[in-house]
């Protein structure tokens, strides 16, 4: 596969990406409290993000990592418009080939979209605990 497709796939999607999960993000890793930036003095900043910001905001960045990922795998218009050979055709694309004007072909059609909700069906229940209480984070107070 040439650069050029290889691009063409990852391009738009991050650029129509970047500002939502920035708006998501930025109060996930801006809940540090004072005291713990007070201890910036002590720590280089790596060395505060990695140990202490990190994990405090770790359930929000698994949910905006799944949503992210939700979102890119079901991307289909892009996917539709930009990709102009098969073989790079994204999974959602390549089910629409199941449907045609004439007959369907259900079963092929019914099995790929199994297929295809699988690793994000076993990624949701490994990762429920993290989503759950990444979607709840700005939701309480104390």
């Amino acid at each position: 596969m040439p650069e050029r497709a290889k691009l063409t796939r990852v391009v738009p999607p991050v650029a129509q990406q970047i500002r939502p999960r920035t708006y998501f993000g930025r109060p996930l890793l801006s809940i540090c409290p004072p005291s713990f930036c007070a201890a910036r003095s002590t720590l280089n900043y790596c060395a505060l993000d990695i140990s202490i910001v990190l994990p405090l905001a770790r359930p929000g960045i698994a949910a905006v990592t799944i949503l992210t990922g939700v979102w890119m795998w079901n991307d289909f218009i892009v996917a539709l418009i930009l990709a102009t050979r098969p073989s790079i055709h994204t999974l959602p694309v390549g089910i629409m080939s199941f449907f045609g004007v004439y007959s369907t072909e259900w079963t092929l059609a019914f099995a790929s979209v199994a297929i295809a909700a699988t690793p994000f069906l076993l990624a949701y229940l490994a990762l429920t605990r993290q989503f759950i209480a990444g979607l709840s984070v700005g939701a309480v107070r104390g």
